[in-house]
């Protein structure tokens, strides 16, 4: 603006006060104590580092995967209908034949119940009827997958509140056998769903029959299986293969079987170069451990020390079948199998199998050969060997089969050996082996846990509940410990030790267990509600150690617990906290936490539902889901930005019905990104449009909802570094269309002592149009000379996402007088 060039003693001269950037929001200090660049309220905008605030891009609805409870209109009170006589299916369509006339108006509704069936597709339920004559009608099931059996009932259409599927838990979901696929899982009330991130198709998963999913459950991918925990309930757990089951079943459940013995006969166990394999029929996985019950059972040493402890590095599952055409045999003198016969097979396809594996051969007249075998040789494709004790018959009938069987190996340590044994004489002996047992009270099957946590190959669970009595009918008793954890065994979700395995905190506090989170060197990091404790050394649970690591501070919801480098943040009473393993005891950086500078936002969180929030890390920012103000739910999503080390912004959807339920990353490539689930909705990807409209859905099997994003930005209160009142003149700022909207927005300005609030117009009536597409401004206005001490600028969007790239104001201090003031 112009200015004199002298200014006399009496003049107000004008001076001028710049932000060209901004990096942050704080909301703590007064906002004429905060430094150029941090502005005073950020909400739905973001700040990257040209240091230019922008309102954040459109919420896209990206899958709604459940559709709402079928409920057909007009419908009929039908006093009776009569027994049905048989029914048919053709693909979708089901016809019910009745034993008399049925009374039934065409497309009225009617209940269907009574049905089985075998696949994801339930025909039982409310459908609309189509009359075909006086004493048939026909009804439609979308997508039916089998046919149904069993006696059908019809009625008159019957309200089922179970029918409804909120969203009950979520998490990402990679496909084991594709590393390519991403989904999102969602676990309903009554069903689960898999969104593809690259596509938005949808696989849907059935449950157990009479089962369903509460609010509060969790879910969670490890071992390749997806897991829904559902408090005092038996967890639900699926295979994770896409393409063969689509049901979740109850994991293991009621008294758990102590490990049974693996008893070895001749040919069924051998050491080839410090491996062992065993052939048996077992229920073990890799990682397993297993002890020497006895080193053997016969003459011939296995050379295995007694008591020695092994861990299993592979296991074997039953092959396919395979023809043998020709076989001989010839004595072995000398070497590993002296005194052995060594019998060359000749199959008349290609075996497939590989030096050691575990085989079982059938067929033969002379059982000399027949039985549990291990090749010893692979000659080529068609040509193997194996090693007997007693010279065999080779005569082929074309009877004769062999196959992979069933078995494990483990590796064994010198410290696991007596002796030196040969390959051979590893053959005759009969070694017992078993699954290591538990100390004193025994394993347990899993605890119906509300939530886990994958930790060194094992899952970790609190240990609130007993689950006994025969599976399937399991009985579930609550122990009345809120602060207790057990482990489960290596890589085994079903076993739990009750002695080494479990670990309890601040015993006898009131305290309990608010969630877990994984972190290196073998360190488990146990969040209570009031204080902190960390397990080390937990892959040998006889090693393991617990400690306090602060009781000054707890965590409120385990779902804010997100790892960041060496740094854990998590929500707590006092606001955000960061947990630095660069000094294991100094927990609060500086003394403060993370969230200091929104003090303000931080002290409107409902501490009523406070144990609802959500927190994710990506793309350099903490997005943490809070319930602000009055609301139940989270409803609000605070973003801190890591390159700025700056709270970013306070976003929100203007639409009380919306929920920030569960937040998940997920996706691959150009798809990835956080993912927003709304527990009566659907699964959103939030920053995704490149508008300013949001598009969601707020209720379960209704049209999505469109809305605009409404931003706004206040600044730091500008006083020309005077505690004066001054005249405020003019003001100037720059301001730039995004690359693919027109822009548009308001403009005002918030003076204090005098209070006033001065509307400085819109975008476009002081620039004479809207910004254009790709386009920036330098707009310049009066602020008609209110007098004030401080001065902050206000912008609100109306349209597009136009950037707030500078701020300059303008201004004199007042009263400069040399007379006293009466």
């Amino acid at each position: 603006m112009a200015r004199y060039d002298r200014y006399g003693a009496l003049d107000d001269q004008i001076s001028e006060e710049l932000d060209s950037g901004f990096v942050g929001f704080n909301n703590k200090v007064r906002p004429d104590q905060l430094s150029p660049g941090i502005l005073n309220e950020s909400n739905n905008g973001r700040m990257d580092l040209n240091g230019q605030w922008q309102p954040r891009k459109g919420i896209e609805l990206f899958a709604a995967p459940f559709p709402a409870a079928v409920f057909t209109v007009p419908f009929y009170l039908y006093e009776s209908i009569p027994s049905v006589s048989y029914y048919t299916r053709i693909g979708d369509v089901i016809t019910v034949n009745f034993s008399s006339s049925h009374g039934i108006i065409d497309g009225t509704g009617v209940n269907i119940s009574g049905l089985s069936y075998t696949g994801i597709i339930n025909p039982n339920g409310n459908f609309a009827a189509n009359v075909i004559d006086a004493d048939s009608i026909s009804y439609t099931v979308s997508s039916l997958d089998s046919a149904p059996t069993g006696t059908m009932t019809v009625t008159g259409m019957k309200i089922k509140d179970t029918a409804t599927s909120n969203i009950e838990a979520s998490c990402e979901y990679s496909d084991p056998n594709n590393d390519s696929l991403s989904y999102i899982a969602c676990a309903a009330t009554n069903s689960a769903a898999l969104v593809k991130t690259s596509d938005q198709t949808t696989i849907a998963l059935a449950y157990p029959a009479g089962e369903s999913v509460p609010e509060g459950s969790t879910m969670i991918q490890v071992f390749n299986k997806l897991y829904i925990f559902r408090k005092g309930q038996i967890a639900l757990e699926w295979d994770g293969d896409v393409g063969g089951s689509l049901q979740f079943t109850l994991v293991a459940n009621g008294d758990y079987d102590q490990p049974v013995h693996y008893v070895t006969s001749d040919g069924e166990f051998k050491i080839t170069d410090s491996v062992a394999s065993v052939i048996a029929e077992h229920n073990l996985i890799e990682g397993n451990n297993l002890f020497v019950v006895d080193p053997s059972t016969s003459a011939q040493t296995s050379g295995l020390k007694q008591n020695a402890n092994f861990t299993v590095y592979k296991t074997y599952s039953q092959g396919s079948l395979v023809s043998i055409s020709a076989a001989s045999a010839s004595a072995v003198t000398g070497g590993d199998y002296n005194g052995m016969y060594k019998v060359t097979i000749t199959t008349s396809t290609d075996h497939g199998l590989n030096l050691t594996d575990p085989i079982a051969i059938a067929g033969f007249s002379d059982t000399k050969i027949d039985g549990n075998r291990f090749v010893t040789e692979i000659i080529s494709s068609t040509q193997f060997t194996v090693h007997v004790s007693q010279n065999p018959s080779t005569t082929i009938t074309g009877d004769e089969t062999v196959r992979v069987a069933e078995g494990f190996s483990f590796i064994i340590e010198p410290e696991g050996l007596d002796s030196h044994v040969t390959d051979g004489e590893s053959l005759v002996a009969n070694p017992i082996f078993s699954a290591v047992p538990s100390v004193g009270a025994g394993f347990i099957h899993s605890p119906a846990p509300q939530f886990g946590v994958y930790h060194q190959r094992r899952l970790v669970v609190p240990y609130e509940f007993d689950v006994i009595g025969t599976s399937g009918s399991a009985t579930i008793n609550s122990r009345g410990i809120v602060d207790e954890a057990i482990f489960s065994d290596i890589l085994d979700a079903d076993t739990y030790d009750r002695i080494y395995g479990q670990f309890r905190f601040n015993a006898g506090k009131s305290d309990f267990i608010v969630g877990f989170h994984s972190f290196s060197d073998d360190q488990l990091i146990v969040f209570n509600r009031n204080s902190i404790h960390l397990v080390a050394n937990s892959f040998n649970l006889t090693d393991a150690t617990s400690k306090l690591i602060t009781g000054e501070i707890g965590c409120v919801s385990r779902d804010t617990i997100v790892q960041v480098a060496d740094t854990m943040l998590f929500l707590s009473d006092n606001g955000v906290y960061g947990l630095n393993f660069q000094d294991l005891y100094n927990l609060r950086g500086k003394d403060i936490p993370l969230s200091a500078s929104i003090e303000g936002t931080i002290q409107r969180i409902n501490k009523q539902y406070s144990h609802k929030a959500k927190s994710v890390y990506f793309d350099n920012r903490y997005y943490l889901a809070v319930p602000l103000d009055d609301s139940s739910t989270n409803n609000a999503l605070l973003i801190y930005n890591f390159v700025n080390q700056q709270w970013e912004s306070v976003d929100s959807i203007e639409d009380p019905a919306w929920e920030f339920t569960h937040l998940v990353v997920g996706g691959r490539d150009n798809v990835r990104g956080v993912y927003a689930i709304n527990r009566f909705g659907g699964v959103h990807r939030i920053e995704y449009r490149n508008d300013d409209i949001d598009r969601y859905v707020v209720q379960i099997g209704q049209p999505q909802v469109q809305s605009n994003v409404v931003s706004s930005v206040v600044s730091r209160m500008f006083t020309l570094n005077t505690i004066d009142r001054k005249k405020w003149n003019n003001f100037e700022v720059h301001l730039e269309s995004s690359q693919n909207n027109i822009s548009d927005g308001n403009l005002e300005a918030i003076t204090e002592n005098i209070d006033d609030i001065i509307d400085l117009g819109s975008i476009s009536d002081i620039n004479g149009v809207e910004i254009p597409i790709a386009e920036d401004v330098s707009l310049r206005g009066r602020f008609g000379n209110r007098r004030a001490y401080g001065l902050q600028f206000k912008m609100t969007t109306t349209k597009g996402r136009p950037k707030l790239r500078a701020l300059k104001v303008a201004g004199a201090t007042t009263f400069r007088s040399l007379q006293k003031a009466e």
